[in-house]
């Protein structure tokens, strides 16, 4: 049994007992909206997408300062102050972001083993850095933490990569996410019961239904 998926053009397939996932070596060039700027824009580069929901917002803002942090090596709880200013977002929307980035950075090592197993053909450091980090936050959500059901964290991840990614990243993500959420042995091997985040993070938030 296989997923087949599109990515830059060609079909490709992830099957089951052994994933597989080829990613062109151009898509290194990272050609998002957050290369150039703080804040993720529609395609024509005019306006920020809407989003209203809080835990969505949070998501949204958890995904610019991973790829900022991943890609420039900044300090995460120096990025979060910054998004934290520039964005103010609510306090629901706030804390749900700290945690995610805090989780996610913190959980890293742990998620892309994850990455390397369901997307075996490509390096890690050879994705494109937003796909990359959709990838990590989703499994730190569905998998690692647990803060998020699986359905609910792979659907906002794919609509974070139609909204941030290139052509072919919704289906990759998709792809990756739904082979290891049908792995029960992987998944409890990447649960973590603990999470090493400050109090400040949001750990008394409910999880999302």
């Amino acid at each position: 049994m296989s997923r087949h998926f599109w990515y830059n053009g060609e079909e490709h397939s992830v099957s089951i007992g052994f994933r597989a996932a080829v990613l062109s070596a151009k898509d290194r060039n990272d050609r998002h909206p957050l290369a150039n700027g703080i804040d993720f824009f529609t395609d024509d580069g005019d306006a920020p997408v809407p989003v209203t929901d809080e835990r969505s917002l949070g998501r949204r803002i958890a995904l610019q300062i991973l790829y900022e942090v991943d890609i420039a090596h900044h300090n995460p709880l120096d990025v979060i102050d910054i998004h934290q200013q520039s964005q103010n977002p609510s306090r629901r929307a706030s804390r749900y972001m700290r945690q995610l980035v805090l989780g996610t950075w913190n959980q890293r090592d742990l998620t892309d083993q994850a990455i390397r197993i369901y997307a075996p053909e490509y390096p890690l450091d050879q994705l494109a850095a937003i796909d990359r980090n959709i990838l990590r936050m989703a499994i730190y959500e569905f998998a690692v933490s647990a803060i998020t059901p699986v359905g609910a964290a792979i659907d906002e991840a794919v609509e974070l990569a139609k909204q941030f990614g290139a052509d072919g990243s919704p289906s990759f993500v998709n792809g990756v996410l739904g082979s290891l959420a049908e792995d029960e042995n992987m998944l409890a091997q990447l649960r973590q019961p603990e999470q090493p985040t400050d109090e400040e993070a949001g750990n008394d938030l409910p999880t999302e239904t």
